[in-house]
């Protein structure tokens, strides 16, 4: 999202394409803000505009910061000045004078949320003539993430794997059909860590965290997984106990595709709801302790999902 509003915006000044000359691109890692500053107050060569496009602007802090400030307050009229940050800290002076300025206008993207992913992935499916079976969006949201770069990647990895449509058969694809184009190793852990927990199995469990940290998953987005799972579990009792058994209901709430409810209505039965809460719990401990103890992450992590597996007090040495 952030890559196609760039775009667009860049589109505005060169609509005939890039212009080299005019067109530069800054780490905020690399370059000062005196350095920014400078770009931008330089002429565009043969051409009325120029667009600095500056990244991980969110590292510019103190002076850096404040000379950016400064420039917006009164820009250079040749000058588009685009600056992309994950995240800004409202509480420093810079931003404050940054986001007050006339001149500036800020774009906040929210995180993309499963409904709008699987519509994505329905709709560039469709552009391509792929018929998907019901749960593949869903299932291809799962697998990938809800990266809307890796999601778009992954549905032009199914078209080119099965090639033009013959005779007008339609091109149709289910979950197999999917696990064997998309799936690789690291997507394969994901669903066995998950798969694992919400049967309770430790040995399983214990594997498939092994797989995914050599594959580079963060400890973090481990524990973030297994939380979400735990919530989905805590919501399909929920609604269940009050006579709420509708499957697409159940996982609109839950926030997961419906494939993934019939798994979370098979583990209600394994997890007691104050024993949920009490993990939940736990898993919020650690996160904050991936990010604050000096114990190593790993650690951390197997003893919360033993947690999970086991039981809080089975585990609690």
């Amino acid at each position: 999202m952030v890559r196609a509003i760039v775009d667009a915006l860049i589109r505005s000044i060169f609509p005939s394409g890039d212009d080299d000359l005019n067109l530069q691109t800054m780490d905020a890692r690399d370059h000062s803000g005196q350095d920014i500053a400078a770009a931008c107050e330089s002429l565009p060569m043969f051409a009325e505009r120029r667009v600095i496009r500056v990244t991980n602007a969110q590292d510019l802090k103190g002076a850096h910061l404040e000379a950016v400030a400064h420039l917006a307050a009164d820009p250079p009229p040749s000058t588009l000045l685009i600056l992309e940050a994950d995240q800004l800290d409202r509480r420093l002076k810079g931003v404050t004078t940054l986001l007050a300025s006339a001149h500036v206008r800020a774009v906040v993207i929210d995180q993309v949320q499963q409904a709008d992913a699987e519509q994505s992935v329905a709709r560039w499916a469709q552009q391509r003539g792929l018929q998907l079976a019901k749960d593949v969006p869903g299932w291809l949201v799962e697998a990938v993430g809800a990266s809307l770069q890796a999601l778009e990647q992954a549905v032009e990895k199914i078209d080119l794997f099965l090639g033009p449509a013959g005779d007008g058969q339609p091109r149709r694809v289910t979950i197999p059909v999917a696990e064997e184009i998309v799936a690789d190793t690291r997507t394969r852990s994901v669903f066995e860590l998950t798969d694992a927990l919400l049967e309770r199995n430790a040995d399983k469990t214990l594997f498939a965290l092994r797989s995914l940290l050599e594959h580079g998953e963060s400890p973090v987005g481990v524990v973030n997984l297994a939380a979400r799972q735990l919530r989905g579990v805590l919501v399909v009792q929920d609604m269940a106990a009050r006579g709420r058994r509708d499957e697409r209901a159940m996982a609109q709430a839950a926030g997961v595709p419906p494939f993934v409810v019939r798994k979370l209505e098979g583990a209600a039965r394994r997890f007691r709801p104050a024993e949920l809460r009490e993990l939940l719990t736990a898993l919020m401990q650690a996160d904050h302790a991936l990010k604050s103890s000096r114990l190593p992450d790993r650690i951390i992590t197997e003893r919360v999902l033993l947690a999970i597996c086991l039981g809080p007090a089975r585990n609690a040495g």
